[in-house]
């Protein structure tokens, strides 16, 4: 049998949700090393958690390169465009020397990634993760034209997570794609845990990157505020991720004087620790394309509070979990008073628990990239 060869760019070195989707794909889709050659690449100086999460036997070869991903500032788009060429090049004259058939690019901002399979012709699975927003931008104006021409190539097959991401991206763009797929990102299936919980104090979590997109800082001061009015019992704040953000949130955390009751953990590929920890989860990102941790959360009996900035909205109502203004500090306090209650918990965690039995995403999402690819 002849192999695939697969050129695969990340967008990070880190293990954000993309990258945990991506290494899903790898570990689990192209994973038979009888059929699939894969060279797997991510910016250099991004971290090494998705490297270690990938199974040695499942590539051939995964090293950092020096490139990085556009942003909505021309600026800095234009100097990453500059210090990424080298690794374009390079990886052009790769997918040529080494006669690689198909490339696979994560993240809508992965810019170098998408150039590669523009420039080259290969057939290339895109897969797009974020969505612009009122609150998030991704492209600086003078990209929109050379993002069009991406999205709409004959040899790009863009896959949105939601139906929601590839609607605002047509709007964004201002045009049509002739082809494209919709694949939910995979569920990480993970052993139902037992708390380890001591006491009646509730324990409200956190998980995921900490940068300024995920709005922490909002559920920190809502938390100070939710903390202030249960004197008696106060609950407790766990916060765990890694990120740019993290020093700024525990300077607010000391300001605002609930650094005694807000624990901060380094992120873990195992996570199970964590939801033992937690009563429920808190997602206040102002974009959230999809959720993985909300589903995850789901899965272990935790009552959630999310963002209504999320392309959960085609799988969730308002029976499995409480949505939110990102935007409205107010609103989010509101939800963390309302599951003060136990009852409204209860219902919450059973109801989300049931759906998220109900829901077969890892087929239908292996199913696409295989068929792609």
């Amino acid at each position: 049998m002849t192999k695939t060869r697969l050129l695969i760019v990340a967008h990070s070195g880190y293990m954000g949700g993309a990258e945990t989707v991506l290494a899903h794909a790898i570990n689990n889709v192209l994973s038979d090393s009888s059929r699939y050659e894969t060279d797997v690449y991510y910016p250099l100086g991004t971290g090494s958690l998705f490297r270690t999460a990938l199974r040695s036997e499942t590539v051939r070869r995964c090293c950092a390169l020096p490139y990085r991903n556009i942003a909505s500032g021309s600026l800095k788009t234009l100097i990453v465009l500059l210090y990424s060429l080298p690794t374009i090049l390079w990886l052009i004259a790769v997918c040529l020397f080494r006669k690689t058939d198909r490339i696979y690019v994560n993240s809508a901002v992965n810019f170098p990634g998408a150039w590669v399979a523009y420039i080259t012709g290969k057939r290339c699975l895109w897969h797009i993760h974020e969505q612009p927003n009122a609150h998030t931008d991704y492209l600086p104006r003078w990209m929109i034209s050379t993002y069009r021409k991406l999205f709409t190539a004959s040899n790009i097959t863009p896959v949105f997570v939601t139906e929601r991401c590839r609607r605002l991206w047509s709007q964004k763009l201002a045009c049509d794609f002739p082809v494209y797929r919709i694949a939910y990102p995979p569920l990480k299936e993970l052993p139902l845990t037992v708390s380890k919980k001591t006491g009646t104090a509730l324990t409200i979590g956190y998980l995921g990157a900490l940068i300024p997109g995920k709005n922490v800082a909002a559920l920190v001061r809502s938390y100070a505020r939710l903390h202030t009015s249960h004197p008696q019992d106060p609950p407790y704040l766990l916060i765990c991720g890694s990120g740019p953000c993290l020093h700024e949130l525990q300077d607010l955390a000391r300001t605002l004087h609930v650094e005694t009751f807000t624990e901060f953990r380094a992120f873990q590929n195992d996570v199970s620790g964590f939801f033992a920890d937690i009563d429920m989860l808190v997602q206040p990102s102002l974009n959230e394309s999809w959720g993985l941790t909300v589903l995850e959360a789901m899965s272990q009996r935790k009552a959630v509070i999310t963002t209504t900035e999320t392309g959960l909205h085609e799988i969730l109502t308002g029976e499995e979990c409480l949505f939110f203004d990102p935007s409205d500090e107010d609103e989010l306090y509101k939800c963390l008073e309302a599951l003060q209650e136990e009852g409204l918990r209860n219902r919450l965690s059973s109801n989300g628990y049931d759906k998220v039995r109900l829901l077969n995403l890892n087929h239908q999402f292996e199913l696409t990239i295989k068929d792609i690819l």
